[in-house]
């Protein structure tokens, strides 16, 4: 008989046996399993809720990391949003319940309607007659595909622009953190005196540990073991201890947390819960910004065109890329003339193939600047003579206060804008100056402002400084969120109860 290769020997007399099973003379079969105890070596499979949490657990510890932490804050702050202009709605109405408006009607506001338009019909058609060729064809090609599973085109909208500020909030976290990362290399490589110190340390460690092994060995079975916690102690100077995983310990995530706060909370935030193009070009713009950082130009060309189809803000933005693409180059030691320059050439492609579309549409290479003089009577000025209008309109006590505060946001805007740039230009970040000085500098050439509070809510590198402001003065960041918050709150009230915000 041949002996059972698993498990003790089996007594044919058990119930409970285990190992092979005596079936007559000679005879061996493998025993029935145990529906109520598992077999070994294999887990007990789990059924129904606990099956669905551990898989979506699975699923969650696969996402980046970026992704983990900014996800929850992101969708944590759109479901207050929405619940705070329910809210709103049925605090300040006094009409009966059954008149009071909808979700969808009350984010159907503004330019969610233009959107719609230009989605649903496309550019210079019959079935309207606002000139929405000012709209850059970005977003309206995005709502038409979310419509494909949404069915109502301003929640479709707003799909579009959740799932691109979801990504565009992990772009921003990763960026500050890894801006951090190298704030954090620095500073070790400035306090440790010399590589050949930080080696000798570290082989000093090494000694210890082979000797307290050998410790270990030597004293098994004696009835106890030698105090085995780590004693090592930390290196004079560097951040977080040499005792650290990763030997200098992990980069500080204050900034990155606070940078998506800072976005989250800004005051005109309301903008990339709704039907607007914002949310979308955040988060085109700051993923390829993170691509170029990278130095993966060829995805960061391809997001960038993406940022560029979305809004007017995409012409500095593709400068900007172009900025960052030389001196990164040039600080690497690397050609500037190389393949991966070609990619500097894809974020203009969606620009000029939209005023191409322009052209045979109506006939004009300037429709868009047609568009807005007809539709908004804006067209382009000196940066003087839009801050003679716009500063006068500011303090006109003769027209309604949501117009009033409009137009001292509107020149808050533009001054906030050249601090940051400055800022950023003393920082040496010299493609994130381009961008956020390209683009008050577009925003500022008109007769008046317009638009500018929500060229600043895309102006990422503003986050990504106060995040590095914020890990050197953490005063900041309650200062900030006590003053932000709740002007975000009062301007989400505003614009779903059909205010005039911007």
């Amino acid at each position: 008989m041949t002996p059972a290769l698993d498990g003790p020997p089996a007594d044919p007399a058990g119930p409970g046996r285990t190992g092979a099973e005596l079936t007559g003379p000679g005879e061996i079969r493998a025993p029935h399993p145990d529906p109520g105890r598992p077999r070994p070596g294999f887990p007990r499979p789990r059924s129904g809720s606990a099956g669905v949490v551990d898989a979506a657990r699975s699923w969650w510890g696969r996402l980046p990391s970026a992704v983990q932490a900014t996800l929850p804050v992101w969708v944590a702050s759109r479901i207050a949003v929405i619940v705070l202009s329910l809210a709103a709605s049925r605090a300040l109405s006094g009409r009966p319940l059954a008149e009071l408006p909808g979700l969808r009607t009350l984010w159907d506001r503004w330019d969610v309607g233009l959107f719609t338009k230009v989605a649903r019909f496309g550019y210079a058609s019959p079935e309207y007659t606002d000139r929405t060729e000012v709209d850059f064809p970005g977003f309206p090609l995005a709502m038409r595909l979310a419509h494909l599973f949404v069915p109502d085109w301003t929640f479709a909208g707003m799909a579009v622009s959740f799932v691109a500020g979801a990504a565009a909030m992990a772009a921003i976290w990763q960026m500050q953190m890894d801006d951090q990362t190298r704030v954090d290399d620095a500073a070790a490589d400035r306090t440790a005196p010399t590589t050949r110190h930080r080696t000798a340390v570290r082989d000093q460690t090494d000694i210890r540990d082979r000797t307290a092994v050998a410790d270990r060995t030597a004293v098994a079975g004696r009835g106890s073991l030698p105090d085995t916690r780590d004693t090592t102690p930390a290196l004079a100077g560097a951040p977080g201890g040499w005792a650290a995983s990763d030997g200098w310990g992990a980069p500080d995530r204050r900034g990155a947390d606070f940078a998506v706060i800072a976005v989250v909370l800004f005051p005109y935030a309301v903008f990339l819960c709704a039907a607007y193009s914002e949310a979308i070009f955040l988060g085109f713009a700051t993923t390829s910004w993170l691509a170029a950082r990278r130095q993966r130009w060829w995805l960061a060309g391809l997001l960038g065109a993406g940022a560029a189809s979305t809004r007017v803000t995409g012409i500095p933005f593709c400068l900007a890329l172009a900025v960052q693409y030389v001196v990164s180059r040039r600080r690497a030691g690397l050609p500037v003339f190389a393949p991966a320059g070609l990619a500097l050439a894809l974020p203009p492609l969606p620009v000029l193939a939209f005023v191409s579309y322009l052209r045979v549409r109506t006939g004009h290479w300037d429709a868009y600047t047609q568009a807005m003089r007809d539709g908004w009577q804006r067209w382009v000025d000196w940066p003087w003579e839009g801050w003679r209008t716009s500063w006068h309109s500011a303090f006109d006590a003769s027209q309604s206060s949501a117009f009033t505060w409009f137009w001292r946001g509107e020149v808050a805007a533009v001054v906030v804008g050249v601090v940051v740039a400055v800022a950023l230009l003393r920082s040496a970040r010299f493609g994130e100056a381009t961008f956020v000085g390209g683009a008050t500098l577009l925003m500022s050439c008109s007769n008046y402002y317009a638009s500018g509070i929500r060229t600043m809510l895309v102006a990422f590198p503003t986050y990504l400084l106060l995040g590095r402001v914020v890990t050197r003065r953490p005063w900041v960041r309650p200062v900030y969120i006590w003053l932000s918050a709740p002007v975000m709150a009062t301007f989400v009230i505003a614009f779903t109860q059909g205010q005039w915000v911007d």
